[in-house]
């Protein structure tokens, strides 16, 4: 993991955020909070960790939770552990995205969930997503996931790779409760990987993840196929100003740009893969008038 310093602000290394939307991104760079403020869910014995009480709670409004990994997580410790009692209590449909699937404890309990007569429609990699896993979380017994989902009746639809890659991370529950981030209902990501985590309930942004679901799930339109833009995307809730978008039809990286080159004071971020020249170029000249300009990018 490479640190980039392109200012005097000591660098804090963190994990790792997939640039999904630019309205979190938006949000975060004008209501900061730090590091320290991050703790762990006692109140329910997980491991997890996220933004809660005094300072930092009062940062976010209430239709918005921060999560994160923490590797390496014990068993039955990750992030996982928020999203399964959404999964285990849904009543009417559990809509999923994710590039990676094996983690066995949310599989099972998709496939729980669909037995049980929820509406469970998966949307997953071929390669990625059809991952076989043995290891201590599987009693050392091979785990296949597909095998698993079709057994119970989960609808699903493999994103393939013929015009980019279906890497979408989200999942919806009962059209009222949203997960996105970075994080991928995977083993690695969940017990190994840095990773962000977002619970949303905010009404039009969740509508704006379902759009997206129905096009891949019932079009089957990905990548440059796609055709669906963000249906909103500038949403004002209260006194936040919300920016939301899906690549590549809405342009992502040039949203990205244009809030880089309007930042005054700071421009902190966390990055898998970083190849974008005209962001870099953004970069630079705001660290040369002064912006403190950091982050941190996997080697």
């Amino acid at each position: 993991m490479h640190r980039i310093k392109l200012s005097q602000k000591i660098i804090i290394a963190g994990g790792l955020v997939c640039l999904l939307t630019a309205a979190v991104l938006v949000y975060l760079f004008f209501n900061p909070v730090t590091q320290t403020e991050l703790i762990s869910d006692v109140s329910s014995g997980k491991t997890a960790y996220l933004y809660d009480t005094n300072a930092a709670e009062k940062a976010l409004p209430a239709w918005l939770k921060i999560y994160f990994t923490s590797p390496p997580e014990k068993m039955g410790k990750g992030v996982n552990q928020v999203v399964l009692p959404y999964i285990n209590g849904a009543k009417n449909s559990i809509d999923v995205t994710s590039f990676d699937l094996n983690l066995p404890e949310a599989v099972n309990a998709l496939a729980a969930a669909s037995r049980r007569g929820i509406k469970v429609r998966v949307v997953y990699d071929g390669e990625n997503g059809n991952l076989e896993l043995q290891n201590e979380s599987t009693q050392n017994q091979k785990f296949e996931t597909i095998k698993v989902l079709k057994s119970a009746g989960v609808g699903l639809v493999n994103g393939g790779r013929s015009n980019g890659l279906m890497h979408d991370k989200f999942m919806i529950i009962d059209g009222k409760t949203l997960f996105v981030g970075s994080w991928n209902l995977s083993y690695n990501d969940t017990y190994r990987n840095n990773n962000n985590l977002l619970r949303i309930t905010n009404t039009q942004i969740i509508k704006n993840y379902q759009a997206k679901f129905n096009e891949l799930f019932i079009d089957q339109r990905f990548g440059v196929n796609g055709e669906l833009k963000v249906p909103q995307a500038l949403i004002k809730i209260g006194d936040t100003r919300v920016e939301n978008y899906f690549s590549p039809n809405d342009r992502v990286m040039d949203k990205i740009i244009e809030a880089v080159i309007s930042a005054r004071q700071s421009v902190h971020f966390l990055i898998f893969t970083y190849t974008d020249e005209n962001l870099a170029r953004a970069m630079i000249g705001r660290a040369k008038a002064g912006v403190d300009v950091a982050g941190v990018i996997e080697s």
